[in-house]
C-alpha cells in the first residue's frame, strides 16, 4: 500500500516567512554600539594571542561556524537547547530528538571539543587568514565539528580511545588542510570561503575511514551504542508546528544535533550577541547583515521543506539544510544584503542544493560512508556553479 503524503503545510509556511520577515525588518533598526563583548577583530587577535577565555569563547563558536554566525553565545546556547532537550520530557514532545536519537550527543560532543579546542590551542602559528572587515584573524578550527568527527564516532563506537583518535583526526587533518585551501587556492582565486572549508571535510571525509579501518582499536568489535538512548524523535505527525520546528531544527543539522529547540537558540544567542556588540558575530560583517542571513537561512529551509515535502514523507528526512550552512549566507556576501538578494539566494538554494546532496550522499552511504559526505560535496559544487553564473548576472555581478 502506497505511503499517503501528509498535507502541505501552508500555515506553517506561512509562519516561518513572517519570521524570516521578522528578521529582514530587524536588519534596518541601528544595534547600539555596545562592547560588552570583544569584536571579532579584537577576540581573534586575543585567542590569536593566547588569551585563555578568548580561545574558550572560539571553542563554543566553533559550532556556529558552519551556519556564519560565528559567535560563542549563539554556541552556548545551542549546546544548552541540546541538554535541555535531552533531559527534559516536556520540551521533547512532537520532537526531531537530539543526535538523531541515536543516544551519542555526549561521546559526539566530547569527540568535537577535542577537535576544536586541540586545534585553538595547538596551531598558534596558522591562526593568520583574515576573515570579514577589520582585518579580523581567523582559524578553522570548527572543520572536524562539522563533518567527519561524528561520523567516526557514529560508525566505529564510543570508547574513549576512539573518541581520542576521531578528535585527533580533526587536529590533524581537519584545520590544517582547510588553511592550505584557504591560502592556496580559494583566497587567490576568488572563490567563497566556504569551498575552503567543505573541500577537507569532503576529502578527509574518505580519508578518516580509510584510516580508521587499518587501526586495531578502531575495528576491535566494540560499537557501545546506548539501548535506551535519550533524545529519540517523536515527530511523527507531519503537520503546521512540525514545519516550523524543522525549519529550527536545520539550524544544527551541519554539527549532528538536528534539534529544533537547539536550533531556536542559536538564533536566540546570535540576536543577544549583535546587542552586546554588533561588531561580534558573524565575522564582523555587522549586526543589520547577520539579521539578514538568518532571514535568508529560514526563508530558504522553509521553501526547501514544503518542496520536498513528499520525500520528508517517505524518507523521513531529507537535506535541506544544506543552504543554511553554505550558499544562501555566502550569496549575500558576494552580491549584497538587499531582499532581492535574500528571495533569489533563499530560492535558488533551496531548489538546487539539497537534491544534489541527497543523490550523492545515499552513493557514499552505499559505498560504505556517512551521508554527510553528500551534503558537503552539495555545497562545494553549487557554491562555484551559482557563483561562475551569478557573477554574469545584470543586478548581482554583472
Amino acid at each position: 500500500m502506497e505511503r499517503q503524503i501528509p498535507k502541505r503545510p501552508v500555515i506553517g509556511f506561512t509562519i516561518a516567512v513572517v519570521i524570516a520577515a521578522i528578521f529582514f525588518a530587524l536588519s534596518f533598526i541601528s544595534f547600539p554600539e555596545t562592547t560588552a563583548l570583544d569584536s571579532t577583530a579584537e577576540w581573534a587577535h586575543h585567542a590569536a594571542d593566547g588569551d585563555v577565555i578568548a580561545r574558550i569563547m572560539w571553542v563554543f563558536a566553533d559550532f556556529v561556524q558552519p551556519t556564519f554566525h560565528a559567535n560563542a553565545i549563539a554556541g552556548i546556547l545551542m549546546l544548552v537547547g541540546c541538554i535541555l532537550a535531552l533531559y527534559i520530557p516536556s520540551l521533547s514532545k512532537n520532537s526531531f530528538g537530539v543526535s538523531y536519537g541515536t543516544g551519542l550527543f555526549w561521546p559526539i560532543l566530547l569527540a568535537q571539543l577535542i577537535s576544536s579546542a586541540g586545534s585553538v590551542w595547538l596551531y598558534q602559528s596558522i591562526w593568520d587568514l583574515e576573515v570579514g572587515p577589520g582585518g579580523g584573524l581567523f582559524l578553522p578550527s570548527f572543520i572536524g565539528i562539522a563533518s567527519f568527527v561524528p561520523a567516526i564516532v557514529i560508525k566505529y563506537g564510543t570508547q574513549w580511545y576512539k573518541l581520542v583518535t576521531a578528535g585527533v583526526m580533526g587536529i590533524l587533518f581537519g584545520t590544517p588542510f582547510a588553511y592550505f585551501i584557504h591560502t592556496m587556492f580559494q583566497a587567490p582565486w576568488g572563490l567563497p570561503g566556504a569551498n575552503a572549508w567543505v573541500t577537507p571535510m569532503i576529502v578527509i571525509g574518505f580519508v578518516s575511514y580509510q584510516i580508521c579501518d587499518n587501526l586495531p582499536w578502531m575495528n576491535d568489535g566494540k560499537v557501545n551504542v546506548p539501548e535506551n538512548p535519550k533524545g529519540v524523535p517523536n515527530a511523527t505527525e507531519m503537520n503546521d508546528v512540525w514545519f516550523v520546528k524543522r525549519v529550527f531544527a536545520d539550524f544544527t543539522e551541519p554539527t549532528y544535533f538536528g534539534n529544533e529547540l537547539a536550533g531556536l537558540l542559536c538564533i536566540v544567542g546570535s540576536v543577544i550577541a549583535c546587542f552586546l556588540n554588533p561588531n561580534n558575530p558573524f565575522y564582523g560583517v555587522g549586526a543589520s547583515e547577520l539579521m539578514t542571513v538568518i532571514s535568508c537561512q529560514i526563508l530558504a529551509s522553509a521553501i526547501g521543506i514544503l518542496l520536498y515535502w513528499h520525500k520528508y514523507a517517505e524518507l523521513g528526512f531529507y537535506n535541506t539544510f544544506v543552504p543554511i550552512a553554505s550558499m544562501a549566507p555566502a550569496f549575500l556576501l558576494f552580491y549584497g544584503f538587499e531582499w532581492y538578494d535574500v528571495v533569489v539566494s533563499a530560492v535558488v538554494t533551496a531548489v538546487i542544493m539539497p537534491p544534489v546532496a541527497a543523490v550523492i550522499g545515499a552513493k557514499a552511504a552505499k559505498a560504505g560512508y556517512h551521508g554527510y559526505i553528500g551534503s558537503v560535496a552539495s555545497m562545494f559544487i553549487n557554491c562555484i556553479i551559482i557563483t561562475a553564473i551569478f557573477n554574469y548576472m545584470p543586478g548581482f555581478g554583472g
